[in-house]
């Protein structure tokens, strides 16, 4: 009797690397009751896990001179950098976030409305 061998390869795995060498830049307007100026923010993530919003605010706390917060929305823990006054300002934030891996953000323009009554 003739014994086969058989020789199981083992399936190819392919390793993926996120691209950081772009950003993608969304721009979204809110309106903001409690001031009567425009401002900016960058929002960089939202989570559904508090601790997972919380470890990328530290993160992120770390690489910069602003302030870093989580906003609650939506059942979503959203980290935010906050007090920009202009869009150029933001401008300037940006390669310091691509430097850190990030690759995708939302710019925040927080449009001053007096409350009225």
């Amino acid at each position: 009797m003739k014994t086969q061998e058989f020789v199981i390869e083992p399936p190819e795995i392919k390793i993926s690397r996120k691209d950081t060498t772009y950003m993608i830049v969304h721009e979204v307007f809110e309106e903001v009751m409690t001031s009567a100026t425009d401002s900016y923010a960058i929002q960089m993530g939202a989570f559904k896990v508090k601790a997972n919003a919380d470890a990328f605010r530290k993160k992120i706390a770390a690489l910069i001179d602003k302030e870093v917060v989580i906003f609650v929305e939506n059942g979503f823990y959203k980290v935010r950098i906050t007090g920009f006054e202009t869009r150029k300002e933001v401008d300037k934030f940006i390669p310091v976030l691509i430097r850190n891996g990030i690759s995708e953000m939302w710019v925040i323009i927080l449009k001053g409305m007096q409350n009225i009554g």
